[in-house]
């Protein structure tokens, strides 16, 4: 999985003026829990992420906590002919 963690790569000033890039996943293989929670929030959220899924989070979402806290062994779908595991891009 990938610890919870804030993507670092845009700055607040840009995301309150509405300016930031949104983060634009594409997920391939294994399927994963994708979990998110937003500043206000103490409990988080789960998302089942499978393969060919696509996640984006942009505006005041681009700086949500998230993580990836379980993957699913062997549920990559066999058409993709890829090893096992997980992709993100």
């Amino acid at each position: 999985g990938i610890a919870w963690h804030r993507d670092g790569d845009e700055t607040m000033e840009r995301l309150k003026a509405g300016t930031g890039r949104p983060v634009v996943s594409f997920s391939l293989g294994d399927t994963c829990d994708f979990r998110w929670k937003n500043y206000t929030q103490e409990d988080d959220q789960i998302l089942k992420l499978e393969s060919g899924d696509v996640l984006l989070f942009g505006g005041p979402s681009r700086a949500i906590m998230h993580s990836v806290t379980k993957v699913y062994p062997n549920t990559t779908p066999k058409l993709l002919r890829m090893r096992a595991g997980r992709l993100n891009l």
